[in-house]
């Protein structure tokens, strides 16, 4: 079956029917391919390494048309700091090309994600000065916007609150859209993605984020909040944990 082979993936993403999944623990190709209908396995790519092909870190992927109207695989490598994209189209055809690759601007460190929007970039991460970073086509800073949440305390350092706000976007399929959730705080919030900024439509919180630093790390003091979400055309899909974190337990 399709379960028994997926191994232990750190992304898995659907899209055009297919099953995009990455496992920095695999001995091979870090991205495998399956069609979700038949539940082959259509093509693995990626080796870990520092070649110009090769991947440290697959942090997250992301698609989108280029200019000419051609879907294309982003996947972005946060120890390297770089992209690559590939063709979409030549993919499915079992035809690795030579993927794009671009390296980030080494003024904004400590990026999570990397999502192409349709004027430039938009990047997550323990960024000093805002939540989100913009750049442009050629993955220089433009802007900085949104904002963390709130401390629960005023004497928690600036990086340890930063860390806490750890969680992920998803995007909808037109990049119009963007949800956000934070993994230690029950919240969920959409953002539409405008021309030179992001502005926020609406949130729905549980329980704000709360935690307390013990000997230098952060412990939350409530449940996990949500895990992951899917912006539909009309709805927001969320996956909601509501259990008390358990950091002995992986991959559950």
């Amino acid at each position: 079956s399709l379960c028994s082979i997926i191994g232990l993936p750190t992304i898995m993403k659907l899209f055009d029917g297919k099953l995009f999944l990455v496992d920095m623990f695999s001995g091979d190709s870090l991205i495998s391919v399956f069609d979700i209908k038949t539940k082959n396995s259509l093509i693995s790519f990626g080796r870990k390494g520092n070649g110009p092909e090769e991947f440290l870190h697959i942090s997250n992927i992301d698609f989108y048309r280029n200019k000419e109207n051609q879907i294309e695989l982003l996947v972005f490598d946060s120890m390297r700091r770089k992209c690559i994209s590939y063709n979409y189209s030549e993919l499915l055809k079992n035809r690795i090309l030579e993927g794009i690759c671009m390296n980030i601007d080494k003024s904004i460190p400590n990026l999570y994600e990397l999502y192409k929007i349709d004027n430039g970039y938009i990047a997550t991460g323990r960024i000093e000065k805002c939540k989100y970073v913009k750049l442009s086509d050629s993955l220089k800073v433009i802007d900085f916007m949104g904002d963390y949440r709130p401390k629960p305390f005023k004497s928690v350092p600036n990086d340890l609150h930063r860390l806490a706000n750890y969680g992920k976007t998803e995007f909808s399929l037109d990049k119009r859209r963007m949800a956000e959730i934070v993994y230690k705080a029950s919240v969920l919030s959409l953002y539409d993605i405008n021309l030179n900024n992001i502005t926020q439509r609406w949130e729905y919180k549980i329980d704000e984020l709360d935690y307390n630093v013990v000997d230098g790390s952060v412990v939350n003091n409530s449940v996990m909040g949500y895990l992951s979400a899917y912006v539909g055309n009309n709805y927001v899909y969320a996956l909601y944990s509501g259990v008390p974190e358990n950091i002995h337990e992986i991959a559950t």
